[in-house]
């Protein structure tokens, strides 16, 4: 029988994705190339709860000095976002991007893969030059945020009058 891990490793081999699987834990660790950052994810199938989650990592890790801000640009960035979530662990300074989504018990649709990695791949690299500018530019988290989401906005605005 086809497990979802099974799954979405074809699905993977099938989009020719390069990846590391690690069959024991259920995790698959990639990356991808966006127009902002290169960045590393990792995806992990919890066949128990019928869930599969995308991590993507931000690198550097947030210095200590830098976590209250950081933790001020999640906050800004995660209100009203309809899918996924910013996260940081204050402990490191690990800052990740999570996306999630449930399915049918022993089946994970193509198009549950494809909304979850495509959500988290864009957003991922949509705001790393808002945490980049707060890290190294001297922004305030507001203003990151609002410089990020008002490209956001003006691009779905360009796309609709098109």
């Amino acid at each position: 029988m086809t497990t979802p891990y099974d799954t979405l490793k074809e699905h993977l081999h099938q989009h020719e994705w390069n990846f590391e699987s690690h069959d024991e834990a259920k995790i698959i660790r990639t990356g991808f190339s966006g127009d902002n950052a290169n960045l590393n994810s990792s995806i992990v199938i919890d066949e128990d709860d019928d869930l599969i989650q995308c991590l993507t990592t931000y690198q550097p890790k947030v210095p200590e000095l830098f976590r209250g801000m950081v933790a001020e640009f999640i906050c800004r960035a995660n209100y009203g976002m309809k899918i996924g979530k910013f996260e940081m662990d204050f402990r490191d300074g690990e800052l990740r991007f999570h996306t999630s989504s449930a399915f049918l018990t022993g089946v994970l649709p193509d198009e549950v893969i494809r909304r979850v990695f495509g959500t988290n791949f864009v957003i991922a690299d949509k705001y790393y030059p808002a945490f980049m500018k707060v890290l190294y530019g001297g922004y305030t988290p507001e203003d990151a945020i609002d410089e990020v989401e008002n490209v956001v906005e003006k691009e779905a605005d360009e796309s609709e009058e098109s």
